[in-house]
């Protein structure tokens, strides 16, 4: 299911972000996350995709397989776009079609410099327009009630978010952020700038910590 007809359905919802394993093998040993994460209901679970080379897409597609098939909850797949090209975002949009995950979240992704920026993709907008003409995907985008740090100000924010939103983000979903007023502030900021969409936050799930506490 989409998350936009999820979000018809209901007002709230609850959602985490999760990393694929570093390793195919420790794929194997998500399980136990999974299984505490999925005890809670989510209506979604997002998985993080990085830069450069496809070991790190296969993982994400992998794990998102997992979540759907195993876990009946939709997985959400982060994309980001900075360092592919058109061709390589085609075959991921392929793929992700043929394993009918139907989620996607548009970003454009951390700058890296170590591997070479691409052309094709300045902005994570410019990756929904690219795609939504011929994949049925629900896309989804990145926002920031504290400011993306390389944003210049909260009127260029809402204006980037707006463009994101005109390209065809059906839902949006925060980012860190550390001060429940500013996401309150942000939500009626996105309402006077004819930003409709459902605004999410965000929710990474700390899955590990050091012995003895």
């Amino acid at each position: 299911m989409k998350v936009s007809e999820i979000y018809k359905k209901k007002k709230k919802s609850l959602s985490f972000e999760i990393f694929p394993p570093k390793k195919d093998t420790e794929l194997e040993n998500i399980d136990e996350t999974l299984s505490v994460l999925s005890e809670l209901n989510p209506d979604f679970i997002s998985v993080t995709f990085g830069a450069g080379g496809s070991s790190n897409c296969n993982r994400t597609i992998e794990l998102a397989k997992k979540i759907k098939n195993d876990y009946k909850i939709e997985p959400v797949v982060h994309l980001t776009c900075l360092h592919y090209d058109r061709s390589e975002m085609e075959e991921f949009a392929h793929v992700l079609s043929e394993e009918g995950i139907q989620n996607v979240l548009a970003l454009r992704g951390d700058r890296n410099p170590r591997i070479p920026e691409k052309n094709d993709f300045k902005h994570s907008s410019d990756l929904i327009s690219y795609l939504k003409p011929d994949h049925d995907f629900c896309f989804l985008g990145a926002c920031y009630p504290e400011c993306h740090p390389e944003s210049s100000g909260r009127v260029s924010e809402i204006k980037a978010l707006k463009a994101k939103v005109g390209a065809g983000a059906e839902v949006l979903i925060s980012q860190l952020f550390f001060d429940n007023d500013k996401f309150y502030q942000f939500n009626e900021e996105c309402q006077i700038a004819d930003i409709n969409v459902p605004i999410l936050p965000g929710v990474m799930p700390v899955i590990n910590r050091p012995s003895g506490q």
